[in-house]
C-alpha cells in the first residue's frame, strides 16, 4: 500500500508519544505541552503533532500484510483464513498490557471495600487490625494508594485498548480497499460500491467495539462471581437473593444485548441499501433529469434514511439501557 501522507502532514511537529518514557506515558506527560499551547490561544493546525507511528496506516498495514503472507505460506492451498489470529499477532503486546492492566484493576476494585470497613470500625471504635496494621492512618493511605493504583490502571489499559482497536481498524480498512481495487469483473457485479463503503465503514466500526469491549468478556464475569462468593462468605444466605436478583438482571441485559446486534445489523443493511441508490441517483442523474424522476428518487431515498434513522433510535436507546445497566 502507498504512503498517501500529504506535505501538510509531514511538516507538523514528530509525535513525542513515539519516545516518550514510562512516567509520561502511564501519566499522558507527553501531551502536556500541547494542552498548556491550547490553554494559551486556539490550536492550529501547524500545533497538533503527527500520527504516532504505530498507529498511521501503512506501518500497521505493512505490519499486518507481513503476517499475512507467512499465514498464506503456512496454509499454502487454503490461503490466510484465521484473520482474528492475525489481528491478534500483529496487536500482541499492547492486548496483553491492557490484559494486565485491567486484572490489576479489577483486584483493586475488589480490594478496597475491606479497606473502607476497616476505616469505618477505627472510626466507630478506635481499635483495628487489618493483616497485623493497626493504624487507621497506614489503612487510609493503603486505600489512597490503592484507588491510585486502580485509576492508572485502568487509564493505561483503556489507552492501549483504545490503540488496538484504531490499528485493525485501519488494518481492516486498508485491506478492503485493497481487495476492491483487485476484484474482477465478476465479483464487481456481485458487490455494488455501496457494499464496499458499508464494510470500511459500519463493519469495521464493529471490530472497532468488539475491540474495546474484549477485556470485559472475561473480567465483567469474573468481578460478578468473585463478588457474589465473597457476598455469601460475609452474609450467608442473605447472599442468595441478591444472586437471584443478578441473575434476573444478566437475562435482561443478555436479551438487550441481543436487541443491539439485531438493531445493527439492520442499520447495516439499511445504511448499503441507501449508499447504493444514492450512488446510482448520481451516477445516472441524466436519465433521472430527463424523466423527472427527481422526487420518487427523493422519497425513495428519504424513506430508507427514515427506517435507517428510526432503527438508530432503537439502537441508541437500548445500547444506552447496556451502559447504564
Amino acid at each position: 500500500m502507498q504512503k498517501l501522507r500529504t506535505e501538510a502532514e509531514e511538516e507538523k511537529k514528530p509525535n513525542p508519544y513515539d519516545t516518550a518514557s514510562l512516567l509520561s506515558f502511564v501519566f499522558y506527560g507527553w501531551l502536556t505541552p500541547l494542552i498548556k499551547l491550547g490553554s494559551k490561544r486556539p490550536l492550529e493546525f501547524e500545533d497538533v503533532y503527527q500520527t504516532p507511528a504505530s498507529l498511521r496506516s501503512s506501518v500497521v498495514f505493512e505490519l499486518f500484510q507481513s503476517v499475512w503472507d507467512k499465514e498464506q505460506e503456512s496454509n499454502s492451498g487454503s490461503g490466510a483464513n484465521n484473520l482474528g489470529w492475525m489481528l491478534v499477532r500483529c496487536n500482541m503486546r499492547p492486548l496483553l498490557l491492557s490484559a494486565v492492566a485491567f486484572f490489576l484493576f479489577a483486584i483493586v476494585s475488589l480490594l478496597q471495600p475491606y479497606f473502607i470497613v476497616k476505616i469505618l470500625e477505627y472510626v466507630a471504635n478506635g481499635e483495628v487490625n487489618f493483616f497485623g496494621v493497626t493504624s487507621g492512618i497506614l489503612i487510609s493511605l493503603g486505600l489512597v494508594v490503592m484507588s491510585f493504583v486502580g485509576i492508572v490502571s485502568f487509564s493505561v489499559g483503556f489507552t492501549q485498548i483504545q490503540e488496538v482497536g484504531f490499528r485493525t481498524r485501519n488494518i481492516l480498512i486498508a485491506k478492503i480497499f485493497n481487495k476492491s481495487l483487485n476484484i474482477s469483473s465478476c465479483t464487481r457485479n456481485e458487490r455494488t460500491t455501496g457494499d464496499i463503503v458499508t464494510l470500511m465503514s459500519a463493519d469495521t466500526e464493529r471490530y472497532w467495539v468488539c475491540v474495546l469491549l474484549c477485556n470485559w468478556l472475561w473480567l465483567s464475569p469474573s468481578i460478578i462471581g468473585i463478588s457474589l462468593i465473597l457476598l455469601i462468605v460475609e452474609f450467608g444466605l442473605a447472599a442468595v437473593i441478591v444472586t437471584v436478583v443478578v441473575g434476573i438482571w444478566f437475562l435482561a441485559f443478555s436479551r438487550s444485548s441481543s436487541l443491539v446486534g439485531y438493531y445493527r445489523a439492520k442499520i447495516v443493511k439499511l445504511t448499503g441499501e441507501r449508499v447504493k441508490l444514492m450512488n446510482e441517483a448520481l451516477q445516472g442523474i441524466r436519465v433521472i433529469k430527463l424523466y423527472s424522476w427527481e422526487r420518487p428518487t427523493v422519497e425513495r431515498i428519504e424513506q430508507i434514511r427514515k427506517q435507517e434513522t428510526d432503527l438508530m433510535m432503537r439502537y441508541q436507546l437500548t445500547k444506552m439501557f447496556n451502559t447504564v445497566s
